[in-house]
């Protein structure tokens, strides 16, 4: 049986791509010192552009959620029975390649620099990625064990999220922060409930839950990223040299947020996915 077309992941699309124009355009605008992180004095409406468009979209996203869970499109429809083999491997593959961005993105910011609670929040987002990504990879269709491999997940960002708070307690005015503090949120609340799923203790709305949280920390790191890099590509040798110096922390650990959005869009891609129901459907026809 056909399901129902989902909008989604064109919204998604759409999302991302005002995002990235809007934070792109807060860039060059020179509206953020690049050497502090905080908004000029002079920055006006123009800070709170990104958020607006951010909130538009997470606004969306609900929306489409709560529309799409009543008209049942794949995302909402796919049984646990029905991510097979080959969907735990793709997912668990992602998962295992952030448990290495984890460890890649402390070796360029230099070992020696990272303090007792730093190297913990190393280690802690390293055997939770581990974790989850062997368990995926290894231990087919073991879906209690999958759902708790993703709740540590979520607590390795709720640590993440206190260790932001603490190093950062003037976090408002800092715009970088500010997004970063988004989607630790975001990403702590989709494994919680990709983790619920996969223990069988769903509601009718933890699926609403893992595509909104899922699909806006995704808008967010990406819009983050992208407006950066092309800023970058673009950006004066002087300015460039500003924004790599010690002074700043502007530029974020783009492979660790590109390894974790890559992870959950590799999930949410497989939430729609029929092969299993496609092969059934088709053999029962046959049948007849």
């Amino acid at each position: 049986m056909k399901k129902p077309r989902t909008f989604l992941i064109t919204f998604f699309i759409v999302a991302v791509a005002a995002a990235i124009i809007v934070r792109y355009l807060q860039f060059i605008a020179e509206v953020i010192d690049f050497n502090t992180g905080f908004f000029h004095h002079y920055a006006g409406y123009w800070r709170y552009l990104h958020y607006v468009v951010l909130g538009a979209g997470l606004a969306g996203f609900i929306a489409l959620a709560i529309i799409e869970k009543k008209r049942k499109t794949r995302f909402f429809t796919k049984k646990l029975s029905h991510f097979d083999e080959s969907d735990l491997a793709f997912c668990g593959i992602m998962l295992l390649l952030a448990g290495f961005a984890v460890v890649y993105t402390a070796i360029g910011r230099g070992l020696s620099n990272h303090n007792s609670t730093e190297m913990l929040m190393v280690f802690l987002g390293t055997a939770a990625y581990a974790l989850a990504g062997s368990i995926l990879l290894f231990r087919k269709k073991t879906y209690p064990v999958i759902g708790l491999a993703f709740l540590a997940l979520s607590g390795y960002y709720v640590a993440r999220l206190i260790i932001l708070f603490l190093n950062n307690y003037i976090i408002l005015n800092m715009s970088e922060h500010l997004v970063r503090l988004i989607i630790t949120i975001m990403m702590s609340l989709f494994f919680l409930s990709a983790g619920r799923m996969f223990m069988r203790a769903e509601t009718k709305r933890t699926r609403i839950k893992v595509c909104i949280f899922g699909f806006f920390a995704i808008t967010a790191a990406v819009s983050e990223m992208a407006a950066k890099l092309i800023f970058l590509l673009g950006a004066p040798r002087v300015t460039r040299d500003s924004l790599n110096s010690a002074v700043t922390e502007f530029i974020p650990p783009d492979m660790l947020w590109a390894a974790e959005t890559i992870a959950v869009l590799t999930f949410l891609f497989c939430m729609t996915r029929y092969k299993h129901e496609r092969v059934k459907s088709e053999g029962e026809a046959e049948g007849k």
